[in-house]
């Protein structure tokens, strides 16, 4: 940052990962592996006019050729009034109601750091891969496909010429598995699974957790059969849920797609957008989700926990530097990104969570499956949707009927479409249990209506 010259705003945002990798292919342990790497993105404003260069290395030399490509590059860049980085204000003003850090020297420190996890050797992660392979293979009708256990260490640091200097450092283990089941010649459709943990010593327990997760969702997905076709209610497990529910909410937040005329909610903050027992919640502060923990973003600004929809209203529009600059207000800590990429929008730790209100009871997962009587739980979709009409299709798999209120069989891939806004506004019941996914966020079961299911 020193060495541009200081007609300009510069930033350099950091980055350097560490980790173990054990990965499981072909019945077998097919990669043990130990890396670290280094990532720096130079950013630099000139009368409105952005360079931008990244390079992996700390190395003087390259240093000093990032330093020279960045100012060639932001001359050649068209001019923006909005371009802009982090000022310290912005920096101040939120780091109070963060309240994560502690200073060291002129700079900000969070640290979310596991010793075991840090000093963590091959020989454990094999261990665990060992372990995680045997429960997820607890019955023989599973086959894996693929495997892997990451023992991580990421750190994260910004510095800018408005003062802002925020670093960050986090450990976690994670976990993956992609099989099929197979019973004699019927073979299921492939499902993933998952998890990430903060601390070593919980990571078997949660692997437990996954790994049941995983087969009994594979196990229960054989003999399926034919579905029907219906236009009307759909038990969505928290997976669907989740998937539909928080794309299109999250895009229609986006401050930059709603300067662009590319959100249906443009205008309607405050409004009534989702029934309201839905509240879509980001909290990047929680230190339990290490996928999603992000105390400050991508430009430096200090992150809050952030409601999207707050009993069905619009609860806010979402801001990195450029469009809060744009917008006439502050950065709310919202931009996405790394050190390979100029700043996005975007959130992170995400919860869907259901209240009881008046016309919805929050049931349990076997009372909802009896409010549907007759239909289809959709428990992976794997199609297409777009957060701008809120039409969506695609095929519902591993997914099963319920029949005269109880679960029934496996079904066969069916077609289902529908419109995310108005099954947010259609939103019959829901779980009164929010279930863990493999991400770490959190979603119950969802009982919407107006969804049209296609049997073949």
């Amino acid at each position: 940052v020193s060495s541009l010259p200081t007609a300009g705003q510069s930033e350099v945002c950091a980055g350097f990962h560490h980790e173990i990798k054990i990965v499981y292919e072909n019945n077998a342990v097919s990669l043990v592996s130990s890396g670290a790497t280094d990532q720096f993105g130079l950013r630099y404003i000139e009368n409105g006019k952005p360079g931008f260069y990244t390079l992996n290395t700390a190395d003087p030399q390259a240093r000093k050729i990032a330093v020279e490509e960045v100012r060639v590059l932001s001359k050649l860049a068209p001019s923006n009034a909005h371009e802009c980085i982090a000022a310290e204000e912005d920096f101040t003003e939120r780091r109070t109601q963060n309240g994560q850090a502690r200073k060291l020297d002129d700079a900000y420190f969070y640290e979310r750091v596991d010793s075991e996890l840090l000093n963590c050797s091959p020989e454990i992660a094999l261990h665990l891969m060992d372990t995680w392979i045997g429960m997820c293979r607890t019955d023989a009708r599973i086959r894996m496909d693929r495997a892997a256990v990451t023992i991580a260490l990421n750190c994260h640091a910004l510095v800018n010429s408005w003062g802002v200097q925020v670093a960050a450092a986090g450990t976690s283990a994670n976990w993956y598995a992609m099989g099929m089941a197979r019973d004699g010649e019927m073979v299921t459709s492939f499902d993933t699974d998952g998890g990430i943990s903060t601390r070593l010593t919980d990571v078997e327990a949660q692997m437990q957790t996954s790994a049941e997760r995983f087969s009994s969702g594979l196990l229960t997905s054989l003999h399926p059969t034919g579905g029907r076709s219906y236009r009307g209610p759909v038990l969505l497990h928290p997976r669907s849920a989740f998937h539909l529910l928080v794309a299109v909410t999250a895009a229609n937040c986006n401050g930059r797609r709603h300067q662009d005329g590319m959100s249906t909610w443009r205008e309607q903050e405050g409004e009534l957008v989702a029934h309201p027992t839905l509240t879509i919640r980001s909290n990047p502060l929680d230190e339990t989700r290490p996928s999603g923990w992000r105390p400050f973003d991508r430009e430096g600004v200090p992150t809050l926990r952030t409601d999207l929809i707050q009993a069905g209203r619009l609860k806010g529009v979402a801001h990195n530097c450029f469009t809060a600059h744009r917008a006439g207000c502050r950065s709310t800590g919202h931009a996405s990104g790394g050190p390979r990429s100029l700043p996005d929008v975007g959130f992170s730790a995400i919860d869907l969570i259901c209240e009881s209100t008046s016309g919805v009871d929050l049931l349990s997962d076997r009372e909802l499956e009896a409010r549907l009587e007759s239909g289809l739980v959709m428990k992976r979709f794997s199609g297409n949707l777009d957060p701008v009409s809120g039409q969506f299709s695609g095929v519902a798999k591993n997914s099963w009927l319920v029949q005269s209120g109880e679960r029934g069989p496996a079904v066969h891939e069916v077609m289902v479409a529908g419109d995310l806004f108005t099954i947010l506004r259609e939103i019959r019941s829901a779980g009164v249990t929010a279930h863990t996914l493999a991400s770490g966020s959190r979603a119950p079961y969802v009982l919407v209506d107006g969804l049209s299911v296609t049997a073949a």
